[in-house]
């Protein structure tokens, strides 16, 4: 409501400078100790400097690369962060026509459904280009464009926003054994795709299988702490 409320361009600034401030700098301060270990010699410094590598990392871009060396260079998991910082920057731009449908509880299920759909589409579609059993280091895998690709980690962000929502719709009502149950389904759920180990050497365990379960956790667990 901040952000596209009242406050105006002042809510986005808000919004965009708490953002930076709670991921960016912890980011490189993990990616500096990660950096530092590395160095055994004062030449090492200038080839760290002079590394392209190394200044993905620290602008958090190294995860749209195709290189798995690069994407998991320095700091490994950091990745991920790339991920994040796309899609809180796009987050904005998701409210304008989700708020529309914020107090329409049946509207945002649709729209959480249509984006679990969209995942599992994108799943069979590897299937059909052939990139589904590509190792993960080949550029073109499905590991890349399912996993780490920050664009087709868009719908996981709109079901998340959709839970956010959902959440603030259903807060006048007593849901607590509602979020009980949803709590054991996600639950057994995710504990049961573990004990698959085709589905988790599969495409399908990149994202697919594991929306639907942590959604239904995640907002159990809100509802019913």
């Amino acid at each position: 409501d901040r952000l596209l409320g009242e406050r105006g361009a002042r809510g986005l600034r808000i919004y965009y400078v708490a953002r930076f401030a709670r991921i960016y700098p912890l980011y490189l301060l993990a990616l500096a100790v990660a950096v530092i270990v590395t160095v055994q010699q004062p030449a090492d410094v200038g080839r760290l400097l002079t590394d392209p590598v190394l200044w993905l990392h620290v602008v958090a871009q190294q995860t749209w690369s195709g290189d798995l060396s690069v994407a998991y260079g320095f700091n490994g998991p950091a990745w991920s962060v790339g991920v994040e910082l796309f899609l809180y920057a796009l987050f904005p731009l998701l409210l304008i026509p989700l708020r529309r449908i914020r107090q329409n509880v049946r509207a945002l299920l649709i729209v959480a459904a249509v984006a679990v759909l969209v995942v599992a589409a994108l799943t069979v579609l590897s299937y059909l280009l052939g990139i589904a059993d590509l190792p993960h280091e080949n550029p073109l895998s499905g590991h890349r464009f399912l996993y780490r690709t920050p664009i087709t980690r868009l719908p996981d962000f709109v079901l998340g926003v959709c839970l956010g929502y959902l959440l603030m719709a259903t807060r006048d009502r007593d849901l607590t054994r509602i979020g009980r149950i949803l709590q054991a389904v996600g639950g057994v759920l995710v504990f049961g795709e573990m004990l698959i180990p085709q589905l988790a050497a599969s495409v399908w365990s990149l994202d697919s299988t594991d929306m639907i379960p942590f959604a239904l956790l995640l907002f159990g667990l809100a509802v019913s702490p």
